[in-house]
């Protein structure tokens, strides 16, 4: 009786260990099932991934599927292979590179991309990746931070740009370029008005010239500025920095004369006016004289009176 009880109570041990391990089998099992639902392997694959520039800015793009999220690899060709910078995750299908990568004209880049799931499931690899040499134009310049004074024109450097060509189209169309290593420029020497561009340049074959814009409108005025000589018999040379269109005479402060000049010759850069005066000077003290310019038009001041020179 003894044997018997003790056969039947290892049966039931048996039985016992047996149950307890299906019951954790079954968990286990249980347990897996629902990790492998919670990350539930992709198929799809993400395509079209290309690269798109928006005003300044370099995005990274992939077609739309609203069912995942997205995960970017970037890498960079660097001693004669592609290392990789990041990958980064996305809850969208566009990656801003130019803030996530810091572009370098001329450099060369790969791309690919993968979808993501909720619970971080992810497809089985990346999608065919693409390769990119970045390209871009210089900025534009921002007109409305222009400054000018003094006869200058001063604007902000552009990052990248070696030098600048200044453009002035002046009102009958005709253009003068000059080219400046600085953010600065002097006035045209020729009084008017002037439309002025500047574009951006650079020595890097993979960076073009900035877009010219819509420029901005300058008048270029200025004083002129005169010398007057009397010879003995009464022959008024006057030199003048620009073209005037008649002389005044003053005489003890009270003007005595207004002469109208047409004719004229140039020394340099200087315009020479030649006026017979006998009549207008010859009883006077000539030491009372002095004379001044008149402007032919809005863009240049007369000039101050100035003492006349006996030769």
């Amino acid at each position: 009786m003894t044997k018997a009880k003790t056969k039947k109570h290892n049966i039931g041990k048996h039985i016992v260990y047996t149950l307890i391990v299906l019951v954790a089998m079954g968990i286990v099992a249980f347990g897996m099932v629902m990790l492998i639902n919670g990350n539930e392997s992709i198929k799809e694959i993400p395509t079209n991934l290309s690269v798109n520039k928006v005003e300044d800015d370099f995005y990274l793009t992939a077609d739309y599927n609203a069912k995942y999220k997205y995960k970017f690899l970037l890498e960079h060709y660097l001693d004669d292979r592609y290392v990789k910078i990041d990958e980064i995750d996305a809850e969208t299908n566009t990656l801003n590179l130019s803030t996530n990568v810091g572009i370098t004209a001329g450099e060369k880049y790969r791309f690919s991309v993968c979808f993501t799931g909720e619970n971080g499931a992810v497809s089985g690899g990346f999608s065919e990746k693409i390769e990119w040499i970045a390209q871009y134009n210089l900025r534009a310049i921002d007109y409305s931070t222009i400054v000018i004074e003094n006869n200058v024109i001063s604007w902000d450097s552009i990052d990248g740009a070696s030098d600048y060509n200044v453009r002035f189209v002046d009102a009958d169309g005709e253009m003068t370029e000059q080219k400046t290593f600085n953010c600065s420029i002097v006035y045209p020497k020729t009084v008017g008005v002037y439309q002025v561009y500047i574009v951006a340049c650079s020595e890097n074959e993979y960076i073009g010239n900035s877009n010219a814009g819509k420029g901005v409108s300058i008048e270029v005025k200025r004083k002129a500025n005169i010398e007057a000589k009397l010879s003995a018999d009464y022959v008024l040379t006057v030199e003048s920095s620009e073209k005037i269109m008649a002389l005044q005479i003053w005489y003890d402060q009270t003007l005595r004369a207004e002469v109208k000049l047409s004719t004229f010759s140039q020394n340099g850069a200087l315009f020479v006016y030649e006026v017979d005066c006998e009549i207008v000077l010859a009883s006077l003290d000539l030491s009372k004289v002095k004379v001044k310019s008149l402007a032919p038009n809005q863009f240049i001041g007369e000039s101050d009176l100035v003492v006349i020179e006996q030769i």
